[in-house]
C-alpha cells in the first residue's frame, strides 16, 4: 500500500531557450524546486505546447534566435495569460526593449546569465500574487 503523500508541482513552466546547456541547467534547478518544466528551443514548439497544455509560466529568450515577442503576441490573440519572463542578452534598460516588453505583456525581463535564486524568488512572488502557489503550509 502506498501511504506517502505524493507532492504536487507548484506550477507548469515552459522554458523557451536555444542554448541546450542553459536550458538543462535551469530545468534541473526548477524541477528540484518542485516545478513541472518543459523545454523547447523554438517559438513554433512553444506555441504548439501552449495549445496542448496548461502553462502557468513561460520563460523565453528575447533574441534574434528566439523571438519571444512573437510567442507573447500569439498568447494575447488566444486570450491566454501566463506569467511571462523575458531573458535578454543585452542590458534590459534599452528603452525600445522595455517599451516593447511592457506593451506586449511580458511581466519582467532578466539579463543573461540569470541568477537562479533571483528568478525563483520572482516566480514564487508572481504565483502568490496570482494565487497559484501552493506552499508547504497550504491546504491546496
Amino acid at each position: 500500500q502506498f501511504n506517502k503523500r505524493q507532492k504536487m508541482a507548484k506550477a507548469n513552466i515552459l522554458l523557451v531557450e536555444s542554448d541546450a546547456v542553459a536550458s538543462i541547467s535551469l530545468m534541473i534547478f526548477l524541477v528540484g524546486n518542485e516545478y513541472n518544466v518543459m523545454c523547447v528551443a523554438t517559438i513554433e514548439e512553444a506555441i504548439q505546447h501552449c495549445d496542448q497544455h496548461i502553462v502557468d509560466i513561460i520563460i523565453t529568450e528575447l533574441s534574434s534566435k528566439v523571438n519571444g515577442f512573437r510567442l507573447v503576441g500569439y498568447l494575447n490573440e488566444q486570450k491566454k495569460s501566463p506569467i511571462v519572463i523575458g531573458v535578454v542578452d543585452t542590458q534590459p534598460d534599452n528603452i525600445l526593449l522595455l517599451t516593447l516588453a511592457g506593451e506586449s505583456g511580458i511581466n519582467i525581463m532578466f539579463k543573461k546569465p540569470v541568477t537562479q535564486d533571483l528568478l525563483l524568488g520572482y516566480i514564487e512572488k508572481e504565483l502568490r500574487e496570482r494565487q497559484l502557489f501552493c506552499g508547504p503550509f497550504s491546504n491546496n
